[in-house]
C-alpha cells in the first residue's frame, strides 16, 4: 500500500487531542472526517448509517485520545477504528426488531482491508478536483446509483 497521503496533524494538535482539547478534535475531525465517512459508506453502502459511524467513530476516539501513541501515524488509527464502527453498525442494524418483523437470517459482514478504504478516499480525492457538473454526474451515477440519462 502507498504510504497515506493526508497531511497529519502537528504535534501540538496531537498533545492537544491526547489530553482532551475539544479545540484539537475539531481540527482533526476537519481534516479526517472525509477519509472516515468514505471508511464507513465502503462498508455501510448507506449515506445515513455512514453518517452515523462517522459521528460514532470520532466519539470512540475521543474516549480513546489518551490511549493514541503520538509516535505513529493518526489516520490508519482513526480508519480502523471506523471501520471496526461500521461494521458494529451493520451487525446492530441487521439485527431483527422483536415483534415478529422478517425471519432473522445470517448476514455476511464484508470487511473492506484498509487499502479499499484508502483507494476508495483517494477516488473522492481525485472527484474533488473535477468540475462541479463533472463531480456531480459522477456521485450520481456511481454513488447514488442514478441511470445516466
Amino acid at each position: 500500500m502507498d504510504q497515506l497521503r493526508l497531511p497529519g496533524p502537528s504535534a501540538d494538535t496531537i498533545a492537544a487531542f491526547r489530553a482532551g482539547d475539544v479545540e484539537a478534535l475539531g481540527r482533526i475531525y476537519d481534516g479526517f472526517s472525509r477519509a472516515v465517512w468514505s471508511v464507513a459508506m465502503t462498508v455501510l453502502r448507506d449515506r445515513q448509517l455512514a453518517e452515523d459511524a462517522t459521528q460514532e467513530t470520532f466519539m470512540r476516539a475521543w474516549r480513546a485520545a489518551a490511549s493514541f501513541d503520538p509516535a505513529r501515524a493518526l489516520a490508519p488509527w482513526l480508519l480502523t477504528i471506523a471501520r471496526r464502527t461500521a461494521v458494529d453498525l451493520h451487525r446492530r442494524e441487521s439485527r431483527a426488531t422483536q415483534g415478529g418483523h422478517e425471519i432473522e437470517r445470517d448476514v455476511v459482514v464484508r470487511m473492506p482491508g484498509i487499502e479499499q478504504a484508502w483507494e476508495a478516499w483517494e477516488v473522492r480525492l481525485a472527484l474533488d478536483e473535477l468540475p462541479d457538473e463533472e463531480r456531480t454526474i459522477i456521485r450520481m451515477s456511481h454513488f447514488e446509483e442514478m441511470t445516466h440519462q
